[in-house]
């Protein structure tokens, strides 16, 4: 008898564990969507719209209006939203599985480097700034002259790094938001150029 109510008892439980997954797995984005399966979002949807991992977009509900963004839940997955055959599916994928990085709800590649011209008294020097290795080195083909400091992180996406040369001390910010690099002078002189994502 009492093996009898451990066996009733062992499929219980099981029983019990199998709902609590399919109740995750049909109700939102439970593990089938966390092991790259796609899951019913329980909406209606028109016309059809492929899963598409490199842009964001947005699924509407036809019955209740909802909207369904693609987003990222960290910073290289994301949760993709489609429509196939009227019905709303979510499917979380791996950017990095791809080497990239998810970026306002789509993968994209994870280019962290940024490169900016400025052309002074003749000579023209390239700026590049590398997130990644967290610096920014300078170039002068003309003047055979590379010189590379560290970056320090600001905050708001700045980096800065200083540099002194010919007397005087060169401030460089890398605005990464406005892709902007700027620098200036202890002389008093500030110069803005635009920064190229590389």
């Amino acid at each position: 008898m009492e093996s009898k109510v451990k066996g009733f008892f062992l499929v219980t439980v099981l029983v019990a564990v199998a709902l609590f997954l399919w109740s995750g797995m049909a109700g939102g984005l439970g593990d089938g969507a966390l092991a790259g399966n796609a899951v019913s979002m329980g909406g209606s949807c028109s016309p059809d719209v492929a899963k598409n991992f490199y842009s964001a977009d947005t699924i509407t509900d036809t019955n209740t209006g909802a909207n369904y963004t693609d987003e990222c839940r960290t910073a290289t997955k994301i949760t993709e939203y489609f429509c196939r055959s009227g019905s709303i599916l979510s499917q979380r994928t791996d950017c990095s599985k791809k080497g990239m990085v998810c970026e306002s709800g789509a993968c994209v590649d994870d280019s962290l480097v940024y490169t900016a011209d400025l052309r002074q008294n003749g000579t023209t020097y390239l700026f590049e700034v590398d997130l990644d290795k967290e610096v920014v080195t300078f170039t002068s083909w003309i003047l055979g002259v590379e010189v590379q400091r560290s970056l320090t992180d600001i905050g708001d996406e700045n980096y800065t790094a200083d540099h002194r040369a010919s007397g005087y001390t060169h401030s460089i910010v890398a605005d990464i938001n406005d892709l902007k690099l700027h620098i200036e002078t202890s002389a008093g002189v500030f110069v803005e150029r635009s920064l190229t994502e590389e």
